[in-house]
C-alpha cells in the first residue's frame, strides 16, 4: 500500500513562496489535502495539478473552485454532488480523468461550467447525463464510446445552428460529429476562423462548400489522430482550401505538401550457386531483385528493381518499365524509391516527411501529381480500379504502345523497322481485343464482314 502524504497549510505556504514565479505547479506526490492548504493554493495564479489526491472534501472543493486557471484532479475516483456543484464555478479548464462514474446531479453541475472539461476515465454514463452533456457545447474530452453517444444525441450542425454561429460565433462547432449540407454552405460564407475538429463524417457536397471558405479552417486536427471519414472526392475538395490545418492524411496528400502510403510484401531475391552461396552481381546469373507493393489510398502499384552486371532495370506491375509509364507521379515516385528498395524496406505505413525526413520541397515535386494519379486509377466511388478487369488491362497496354509509337515518330526513342512494324501490329491487335470484350456482338458482325470481303 502506498504511503499517504498530506499537503498541509504549512507545506503549501512554503511551496507557494518557493514557486512564486512558476507558471506550472505540480503537486501530484500528495494523496490528501487540508482544507486550509486548498484555500491558499486557490489564490495562486497558473496551472495547478493535484492529481495524486485520492479524496477531496466538500470544503476543499469549494476553495479550489476559486482558482482561476487550469486545475487537474485526475487521482479522484469519486466526487460528491456537493463537490461537483462547487467545481462547476471554477474559472479554468478542469480535468477529472480518474472518475469512473458520475451521478446525474454531478453531471448537471459540471455541465454548467463553460470551460473545457476532461472526463476520459469514465467507464459508463447514464442516459440523463449523456443528454445533459449533449446540450453543452464545449471542447470536452470523454472516452471514445461515451463521446460518440453524446455527439449522436447532440445531432448535426444544422442550418439553424450555422445561422446562430454566423450571428454571435456560438456554439463551439468543434463539439459536433456531423454537419448538414445546408449548414456547410452557410459556413462557407463566414470570413473568420472555423474549427470543425469533432467531425467524423462529411459529405462530398459539404466538403465542396467548405473548400470555398476564405478564412482559416481547422478540421480533423485533434489530438494528433485522424477521426474524419472522407471519400476521395471530399478530400480533394478540402485540399483546395486556402488555409487549412489538418491531420487527415488524404487531405494532406491531395494538398501536394505531404505524401503517405503503405508498403507491403517487401522482399529481396538473391541468386545463389549450387552450394547455396550468394552470387555477385558480376557473376553469370547474378540477378538481384528488390520488390514491394506500394498502396496509395487503396490504389496498389508493384515496383521491382532488377540489377545484374548490365545495370539496373525498374519494372512496374511486373511488366512495364518506368520509361513505358505515361504517369508522372509513378515516374517520380519510382525514381525516389528505387535506391531505398535496394537498401531494404520494412512493411508498414510511411509518411515521407515524418518518417523519412524528406525535404518538403522534394515531397511537393512528387505530391503535386498525386491527385491526377488517383483520378486515373480510382473510379468515382473511391474504390481501386479493378486490376483484374481484362478491358482495363488491355487499355493500359494500348496506352503504353501508343506512347511508344509517338516517341518513335518524334525521334525521342527510335525503333528498328521490324520493331516498329511489330508495334503497329500490336496496336491493331489490342484494339481488336478491346472491341471484342466491349461489344462482342458488333465484333462478331465485323468479323463476318471482313470474311465476306476476303471471299470476294
Amino acid at each position: 500500500m502506498s504511503e499517504e502524504k498530506v499537503l498541509t497549510k504549512e507545506i503549501a505556504d512554503e511551496i507557494i513562496i518557493k514557486e512564486k514565479d512558476s507558471v506550472f505547479l505540480y503537486l501530484d506526490e500528495f494523496t490528501q489535502i487540508d482544507d486550509q492548504a486548498a484555500e491558499g493554493l486557490a489564490k495562486r495564479q497558473g496551472v495547478l495539478s493535484l492529481s495524486g489526491l485520492t479524496e477531496l472534501s466538500d470544503n476543499a472543493a469549494e476553495s479550489l473552485s476559486k482558482h482561476k486557471d487550469s486545475l487537474r484532479l485526475d487521482g479522484l475516483n469519486e466526487l460528491s454532488d456537493a463537490a461537483a456543484e462547487s467545481l462547476s464555478k471554477h474559472k479554468g479548464s478542469l480535468s477529472l480523468d480518474g472518475l469512473n462514474e458520475l451521478s446525474d446531479a454531478a453531471a448537471e453541475s459540471l455541465a454548467k461550467n463553460p470551460n473545457d472539461l476532461s472526463l476520459k476515465g469514465l467507464t459508463t454514463l447514464g442516459n440523463r447525463a449523456v443528454e445533459i452533456f449533449s446540450n453543452r457545447y464545449c471542447a470536452d474530452y470523454f472516452p471514445e464510446k461515451i463521446d460518440k453517444e453524446i455527439k449522436a444525441m447532440r445531432g448535426p450542425i444544422t442550418k439553424e445552428i450555422a445561422e446562430q454561429f454566423l450571428k454571435d460565433e456560438t456554439p463551439d462547432l468543434s463539439c459536433f460529429a456531423t454537419i448538414d449540407d445546408e449548414a456547410s454552405e452557410l459556413l462557407a460564407s463566414y470570413e473568420g476562423d472555423l474549427f470543425l475538429d469533432g467531425l467524423t463524417e462529411l459529405s462530398d457536397s459539404g466538403a465542396e462548400s467548405l473548400s470555398r471558405h476564405s478564412g482559416f479552417m481547422s478540421i480533423d486536427n485533434r489530438c494528433g489522430e485522424s477521426i474524419l471519414d472522407l471519400s476521395t472526392k471530399a478530400a480533394e475538395f478540402l485540399a483546395k482550401h486556402k488555409s487549412i490545418e489538418t491531420e487527415n492524411k488524404e487531405i494532406k496528400n491531395f494538398s501536394g505538401k505531404a505524401l503517405g502510403f503503405e508498403i507491403k510484401n517487401y522482399q529481396r531475391i538473391s541468386p545463389t550457386n549450387a552450394d547455396g552461396e550468394t552470387l555477385s552481381v558480376n557473376c553469370p546469373g547474378g540477378v538481384f531483385t528488390d520488390e514491394a507493393d506500394f498502396i496509395f489510398d487503396g490504389v496498389q502499384i508493384h515496383i521491382a528493381v532488377v540489377e545484374n552486371n548490365a545495370g539496373r532495370k525498374i519494372f512496374i506491375n511486373h511488366k512495364y518499365t518506368v520509361e513505358d509509364m505515361n504517369d508522372q507521379f509513378v515516374k517520380l515516385f519510382t525514381d525516389m524509391i528505387a535506391d531505398k528498395l535496394v537498401e531494404g524496406l520494412e512493411d508498414g505505413l510511411v509518411d515521407l516527411e515524418g518518417d523519412w525526413f524528406m525535404d518538403v520541397e522534394e515531397i511537393e515535386k512528387i505530391a503535386k501529381h498525386y491527385p491526377e494519379f488517383l483520378r486515373k486509377h480510382k473510379n468515382e466511388g473511391g474504390s481501386q480500379a479493378d486490376s483484374d478487369d481484362p478491358i482495363s488491362a488491355l487499355n493500359q497496354e494500348l496506352e503504353i504502345a501508343l506512347n511508344k509509337k509517338e516517341k518513335h515518330k518524334s525521334g525521342e526513342s527510335r525503333l528498328s523497322t521490324d520493331e516498329f512494324r511489330a508495334l503497329l501490329n500490336q496496336i491493331v491487335d489490342l484494339k481488336d481485343q478491346i472491341e471484342t470484350l466491349s461489344c462482342p456482338e458488333q465484333s462478331r458482325i465485323n468479323s463476318m464482314l471482313k470474311q465476306i470481303d476476303g471471299n470476294k
